[in-house]
C-alpha cells in the first residue's frame, strides 16, 4: 500500500538473507539505489558484485562513485561485473569503451537497447531467453548467467546430461 511508508529493520533484512543462504546455492540481490547500512554491508560481504548501469552520464558518474567505494572496502577481492543496460549506438551518451577508460572496468555484458523484445516478454510473461531465444539480448543474458556462476558456456552445453546420448547406438 502507497500511503505508508515501511522502514525495516536492517537486521531483518540479513536474517532472510541468512534463511535464503541456508536453502539455496545460490542467492542474488537487487540491491535499491538507496544507499543503506544494510546495502553497505551486503556489497562489503558478497561473493560476487555485478553492477548494471545505463549509458547515460549519470550512469557513468554513479557507477564511478560506487566502484570506488567496493574498491576502498574490498581491496583483496576480485572486482565487480559491470553490466551495460539499455545501449543503443546512436542515442547513448556513453559508449561502453569509455567505461573502461575511465571508470576503471570493462563492461562485462552489453545489453542493447530492444524495447520490443521487452514488451513481448512482458506482455506474455515469459523470459526473455524463450521470447527471443536467438536474440543478442538473450545471448547476453546467457553469458552474464555463466560468468555470475563461474561457469563457461562450452563446459555448460557440455555438461547436460542426454538420455538420447545413451541409448544412441554404437
Amino acid at each position: 500500500l502507497l500511503d505508508r511508508d515501511y522502514d525495516i529493520d536492517d537486521q531483518a533484512y540479513e536474517t532472510v538473507i541468512d534463511v535464503v543462504r541456508s536453502a539455496a546455492p545460490t542467492i542474488i540481490v537487487d540491491v535499491p539505489h538507496v544507499w543503506t547500512g544494510w546495502s553497505k554491508r551486503l556489497l562489503q560481504t558478497a561473493d560476487q558484485i555485478v553492477i548494471t548501469a545505463t549509458a547515460d552520464l549519470a550512469a557513468f558518474r554513479n557507477t564511478k562513485n560506487l566502484i570506488d567505494i567496493i574498491a576502498g572496502s574490498r581491496p583483496n577481492d576480485a572486482p565487480p561485473l559491470l553490466v551495460i543496460n539499455q545501449f543503443d549506438a546512436k542515442l547513448s551518451s556513453v559508449q561502453p569503451a569509455q567505461y573502461a577508460e575511465h571508470v576503471g572496468l570493462k563492461p562485462s555484458v552489453v545489453f542493447n537497447w530492444e524495447p520490443q523484445l521487452f514488451h513481448t516478454a512482458a506482455t506474455n510473461a515469459s523470459p526473455i531467453v524463450e521470447v527471443g531465444a536467438k536474440t543478442k539480448t538473450a545471448q547476453s543474458m546467457r553469458e552474464l548467467t555463466s560468468l555470475v556462476l563461474g561457469r563457461t558456456q562450452t563446459a555448460a552445453k557440455k555438461s547436460r546430461f542426454s538420455l538420447a546420448g545413451l541409448l544412441k547406438k554404437k
